[in-house]
């Protein structure tokens, strides 16, 4: 591999400077740890950033250096927990990762130094067994560190009283049983933290009690540009018509769903299989494209019919835009995520049974048929698909407190994880350095700098389209997303232009940073006359 010059700043000192140092610095600071001790610790960073790599690989052995033998992470869902890097950290660094307290306590004995991955909803169960798992962990507090993972969900608030203003609508009942467990473990030790990409109106400070502090300063994006996949095009339709209900000529809002089905149309149609078919003609010129894409299509169930598309019913509009587009019937083109069902779909309506991690590994497998996701109460935070070309969300959000957005902005999110179309070369070959990448792929692979371009400007975009709300809740998220957590198309291109063209250019050329031959509407069908092929 050729290794040129890198001009912007490498990735590992961004991702050292905004998160791992300020971890590293907190651990040593026995000043700090005292005035902290009673709060839980926040580390923020936006998706995309690395939190879990360094929750894995840096975070865990540093504190395995410090008297701690076992570290507990929890999490919202079992989807949110990636065995996959926690056993091959573990292979690296020497500790063994495991879903089983029984498990956990026996490898205790033999000295081994675990993880243990556990769903908020097992820790604070109200089972016999699950009431002695947590009191045999809160016994071993002093010796253990916690993380809790995608805290703004169970760990967003602390009580009920601050519920509304914080997570944006009222509840019932809220028992803050996570934070409870945390000020348990918390008498023991004052290693627990949590990470996220959304830290909510309590973790800032603005809210409530004093329980929370941001050990770290979020990322500005003009620092990460390079960091993330960037924002093609964000898509808002009308979502919602204005309808009568009760004997009181009342009004509300429902969900539009003759503008959702044409829209969800518009988006397989015009961006999904059109990217895909983009990145074939691609491939024709660079073996080592990899055209497989995914998309995340956001529905609701029987409980919020009125303000989305029922996920039953999007899959029959799935699967009729996919058959009509030339989509195999006997294929498992499809996924869904509920809280109740897991699995895949064909075109025939027929169904197989599959767990999250099974779920998320054929989205991100190439050779594998899954392209869409659809979920119902799931995907909002912690699934790591690598190809996502973008969500169309058939679900308004409307809660009562407008500002709200934390968990509209992790809807967003699960798109902006790199992809540079390419399969693991980005990971395996350039350290997960899309800088690097850009300036030598090229020369490495023996492939044209057009080529290079229209695929990463294909594959590490995406779409996000939306409905309007009427509070504008949406709009809103869409709009703070856009500032604070990933750039545009249109703001890297052309810093991309001059990378992967930095061979054909000097610093004094006029075209430097502006390349008037390589256009956004580049014309495929004149690849083959371009090369003479």
């Amino acid at each position: 591999m050729t290794t040129k010059s890198i001009l912007l700043k490498n990735p590992n000192d961004i991702r050292k400077n905004w998160l791992l140092n300020p971890f590293y610095d907190f651990l040593e600071n026995k000043q700090e740890r005292n005035a902290y001790k009673n709060l839980i610790k926040v580390l923020q960073a936006p998706t995309g950033f690395g939190k879990t790599f360094a929750t894995t690989n840096c975070f865990i052995p540093k504190l395995f250096e410090n008297d701690i033998n076992l570290i507990v992470y929890a999490a919202p869902n079992v989807e949110n927990i990636d065995s996959d890097s926690f056993n091959v950290a573990g292979g690296k660094f020497g500790y063994l990762f495991t879903t089983d307290v029984d498990e956990a306590f026996r490898l205790l004995k033999q000295d081994q130094k675990i993880i243990l991955g556990l769903t908020h909803s097992y820790l604070c169960h109200s089972s016999k067994k699950c009431k002695t798992h947590r009191q045999q962990l809160i016994e071993i507090a002093d010796k253990s560190a916690w993380f809790i993972e995608e805290c703004h969900s169970w760990l967003g608030v602390t009580e009920q009283r601050w519920y509304q203003d914080v997570i944006g609508h009222a509840t019932p009942h809220f028992g803050g049983t996570v934070y409870k467990l945390s000020t348990e473990i918390l008498k023991k030790t004052d290693l627990v933290f949590g990470i996220t990409a959304t830290p909510t109106k309590q973790h800032r400070g603005v809210v409530g009690d004093d329980c929370f502090i941001l050990l770290n300063d979020w990322c500005p994006v003009h620092e990460r540009l390079l960091l993330t996949k960037w924002a093609k095009k964000y898509r808002e339709y009308k979502g919602f018509i204005i309808k009568p209900y009760g004997l009181a000529s009342k009004v509300q809002p429902v969900i539009n769903d003759e503008e959702c089905e044409e829209v969800l149309q518009k988006y397989i149609t015009e961006h999904h299989i059109k990217n895909i078919k983009q990145l074939e003609s691609l491939q024709k010129y660079d073996s080592n494209i990899v055209p497989k894409l995914s998309s995340l299509i956001a529905c609701g169930g029987s409980n919020n019919a009125r303000l989305s598309i029922h996920i039953d019913t999007a899959v029959d509009w799935l699967s009729n835009i996919l058959g009509n587009n030339g989509y195999a019937e006997a294929c498992q083109w499809i996924a869904i995520m509920t809280d109740k069902q897991k699995g895949f779909y064909n075109l025939l309506g027929e169904f197989t049974p599959a767990t999250e991690d099974d779920i998320i590994a054929a989205l991100n497998d190439g050779e594998s048929d899954c392209q869409f996701v659809l979920v119902n109460n799931k995907g909002k935070a912690g699934i790591n698909v690598f190809n996502l070309t973008g969500i169309c969300s058939l679900r308004i959000r409307n809660p009562k407190t407008r500002d709200c957005t934390e968990l509209s902005r992790q809807i967003i999110g699960r798109q902006t994880r790199l992809n540079s179309g390419h399969g693991n070369i980005l990971s395996k070959e350039y350290e997960y350095n899309l800088e690097k990448m850009c300036l030598n792929y090229c020369i490495d692979y023996g492939v044209e700098p057009n080529i290079f371009y229209e695929t990463l400007k294909i594959a590490n975009t995406f779409e996000f389209c939306y409905p309007s709300t009427p509070s504008e809740h949406w709009e809103l998220s869409v709009s703070e997303f856009d500032d604070l957590y990933t750039a545009s198309w249109d703001r890297v291109k052309d810093i991309v232009r001059n990378l992967i063209f930095a061979d054909q250019l000097c610093d004094k050329c006029p075209l430097h940073n502006k390349l008037s031959s390589i256009g956004d509407d580049f014309d495929f069908a004149s690849l083959d006359k371009l090369f003479n092929l």
